[in-house]
Parts: C-alpha cells; sequence; structure tokens
C-alpha cells in the first residue's frame, strides 16, 4: 500500500526545543551488584543521575515493591532473618554509591516513606501512626502526618536519611488518596530540605516532581496502537517542571515513540534501566546531543510523525502496512540515506524527502 502526503512548507507545522534531555536512569528492584553490572551498558551515555532501591530492611523478602520496614537499619543489624537487606549489603551499596559519584553522577534512592504493612515495626509506630481509614485500604497504612508525634518520627527519619550518602531521596507517592499524596508534599517541603523529590502520576503535580502523567498521556492516547492520534502533537505540550518519568519498558513502537518524543523535548526523563538494551540504547544516545541542537516535531498524518534536527531525523510509522510518502525536505543535505537503526531509507532529493518505511516501525538516520 502507498500513501503520499506532500507538505511543503514544513516550517507551518513544526515547533522546536533544546534537544539534551537530563537522563536518569531507574535502578529500582535490580540489587545493588546487578545495578554495578548493568551500568556499563550507560558508559558511554550522557547520565545526569541513577536511582537506586531502598537501602532499608524491608518488611517483604523480594525486592521491589516492599513498604519500608525499618527506617534505621542499613544492613546492620540482624533481623527478620537477615542482616543484609533484599538490594544488598551496606558494602554493595556504598560500592554503588562511589562508583557513581566517582562518575559525577548523582544518586537518588527510592522508598515508600509514607507507608507500612502489617506486622510493621511496633518499636517505631501504633496503629494512632496511621490515618483512620488505612484499614480500608487493605495491608497498606498510610502515616498520618496530622498527628504530631508520627511528625516527630518522621522528622527523625528524615534526619537518618539525609546523613546516608544519597544525594537525592525519590518519595513513591503513585497510587495513592489525592489528599493524602497533597499532605505528604507538604510536609516533605517543610522538613525534607530540599533532599527529597516526590514521584506521583497525580495530574496536579508541583514542579519539581517525577511524574507519570505526561507519560502515560503520550503513550495512550496520542501513541496508542491500532488508533494514534499524532496530529494532537501540533497543540500538545509537556508539563514545563516535571520530572518526566517513563514507567514502563516495553519494546512496542508506541513506548518507543513516546520515549523518542520525551527525549526530543530536552526535558529531564526517568529512564527504566530494561531500555538499556542495544535498540533502547541507541534510542537514547540519538537524541542526547549537545544543549545548542534542536529536534522538531512534524506529525504529518495520525499515523506519521517526523522529529529531526539539522543532522539527525527519526521517523515513525503506526499503519499497520509498508508506507511511503513525500514531504518537503527537511534538512539541507542531499542524497540517499539507510538508517543507522531501524532498517528504512531516505532519498532526499530537489527539495523534496521521500521515506520508506516498514509497518509499525521506527527509523534513525544520520544525515552527514
Amino acid at each position: 500500500m502507498r500513501s503520499k502526503i506532500i507538505l511543503i512548507p514544513a516550517f507551518l507545522f513544526l515547533f522546536s526545543c533544546s534537544s539534551f534531555a537530563g537522563i536518569i536512569v531507574n535502578y529500582d528492584g535490580l540489587g545493588y551488584e546487578e545495578a554495578l553490572s548493568n551500568a556499563l551498558n550507560i558508559s558511554n551515555l550522557r547520565v545526569s543521575a541513577v536511582i537506586i532501591g531502598s537501602p532499608f530492611k524491608g518488611y517483604e523478602l523480594k525486592k521491589s515493591g516492599t513498604a519500608v520496614y525499618d527506617y534505621f537499619d542499613t544492613g546492620v543489624i540482624f533481623e527478620r532473618g537477615a542482616f543484609q537487606n533484599a538490594m544488598g549489603s551496606p558494602l554493595s551499596f556504598s560500592n554503588l554509591i562511589n562508583y557513581f559519584h566517582g562518575r559525577n553522577t548523582l544518586v537518588y534512592s527510592m522508598v515508600s516513606l509514607f507507608i507500612q504493612k502489617q506486622g510493621y515495626d511496633r518499636k517505631m509506630w501504633d496503629s494512632s501512626d496511621f490515618t483512620e481509614d488505612s484499614y480500608a485500604f487493605g495491608p497498606t497504612y498510610y502515616l498520618n502526618t496530622a498527628k504530631e508525634n508520627t511528625r516527630e518520627k518522621l522528622t527523625r527519619i528524615i534526619k537518618y536519611m539525609s546523613a546516608l550518602p544519597v544525594d537525592k531521596w525519590i518519595i513513591d507517592l503513585r497510587g495513592m488518596p489525592e489528599n493524602l499524596a497533597a499532605g505528604y508534599n507538604i510536609f516533605l517541603r517543610q522538613r525534607g530540605g530540599g533532599r527529597f523529590i516526590s514521584l506521583t502520576d497525580q495530574t496536579n503535580a508541583d514542579d519539581g516532581s517525577m511524574c507519570t502523567g505526561d507519560y502515560y498521556f503520550l503513550r495512550e492516547k496520542i501513541f496508542i496502537m491500532p488508533d494514534p492520534h499524532l496530529k494532537e502533537l501540533k497543540t500538545f505540550a509537556l508539563h514545563p517542571g516535571w520530572i518526566q518519568f517513563i514507567d514502563s519498558s516495553s519494546p512496542s513502537v508506541n513506548n518507543y515513540a513516546a520515549l523518542s518524543f520525551l527525549l526530543s523535548r530536552g526535558k529531564d526523563v526517568v529512564i527504566p534501566y530494561g531500555f538499556l538494551n542495544s535498540y533502547g540504547g541507541q534510542v537514547i544516545a540519538f537524541f542526547s546531543g549537545s544543549p545548542s541542537s534542536e529536534f522538531n516535531i512534524l506529525p504529518l498524518s495520525d499515523d506519521k510523525l517526523i522529529i529531526y534536527n539539522n543532522d539527525k531525523v527519526a521517523s515513525f510509522n503506526f499503519s499497520s502496512s509498508f508506507s511511503f510518502w513525500q514531504t518537503g525536505s527537511v534538512v539541507n543535505k542531499k542524497g540517499f540515506y539507510k538508517s543507522i537503526f531501524g532498517g528504512a531509507v531516505i532519498d532526499n532529493k530537489n527539495n523534496v524527502m521521500e521515506f520508506f518505511m516498514f509497518p509499525q516501525s521506527a527509523s534513525f538516520w544520520s544525515i552527514k
């Protein structure tokens, strides 16, 4: 099937922004030794920070999804059948911190500061520390920051956390009732001393928060398969103050398109470590240019998209068939170009650029 789209001049439908994103790699869920081994995958990428799992003793014997059990045990107390926590030993924690700090990479750690689970540490907490309706939410209990005694306990925890060699603490507020999340944000601003960042799925998140909202809107409302709506990118604007949080490493074309769009806008972007495969790593490196370069967004139709600057072009075909299309030249250099990854070709001649794309695919070109 052939489709022909001619858009000249192209500048009527594009917008641009700085290309360099502050890439943050999320290793939460990986043990410290695994994360250190995986860090070799980012040695050639411009990574500003990494997120690692909580260094505290967890309630459940698994590596992710646990409420923190004891905020004063980083693997030095024999309790719950072990010294070390699920992520690793204090030595492996220290080695990981030193490795990244030695490469001028900030280290963030993710914790669920405001929740506990059944069997919580009764030396620290009692039932009055939780909201009255906590027990309606199953085995997860929410701390009540309206209680002075609870605030004092949390303040002691924050003081202990602030003494550890972590640059920022990511406080996971996803899935919480909106009123509680708002109160926890206020508490963190008042007591956190600038060391804490909220991770939220609330669409009214404050500036400076890590937020999944824009990512999920892009993936599920604009790049969704099999009925994408790429023309909506002409009016779509990312929240200017959010750290954009990518919550899935699925290899689907709509997920890579959301990743590409976020990286092209020059915002701080959290990348799951699962994206650091050979393909995902190339996508990240492709958009990690100098701060002065710009990427433009050109939606040709609801299922075809070009992202480009002076010497790079990324193209996305959401159609279920092979597609050929034409547009006005978006780069000044004429020639026939095979993609550096993705398998498609561009023919740029006589002020017209011709694309041949595989079904439901993305391709990337370096125009030299």
